[in-house]
């Protein structure tokens, strides 16, 4: 939807619960002036992050009783926790 074709409170409404794709050059250029630290910092996060949201999926397919897809977010959580594990390793041997 347009600006331009907003005609009621709803259209707007509904314009405004659009998701808006993330710039990924503005991402770059602030990720390109990181130095060492700072880029293992954000890794870090990004990844505590991740695996945050995989606890959540699991704590909720858990009480769903989703089994099949409950595998499949334990199996990656635990690829982001090796990953994280990893990382940090790197970081405190620099």
């Amino acid at each position: 939807m347009e600006l331009s074709t907003i005609n009621t409170p709803q259209d707007l409404v509904e314009l405004n619960n659009e998701p808006t794709p993330p710039s990924v050059s503005r991402l770059d250029s602030l990720v390109n002036e990181l130095d060492f630290h700072e880029t293992m910092e954000l890794s870090l996060r990004l990844i505590q992050n991740l695996g945050k949201f995989h606890q959540h999926m699991i704590e909720k397919l858990t009480e769903e009783q989703d089994i099949e897809r409950l595998v499949l977010w334990v199996q990656d959580e635990q690829k982001l926790h090796t990953c994280h594990d990893i990382l940090h390793d790197v970081y405190e041997s620099e």
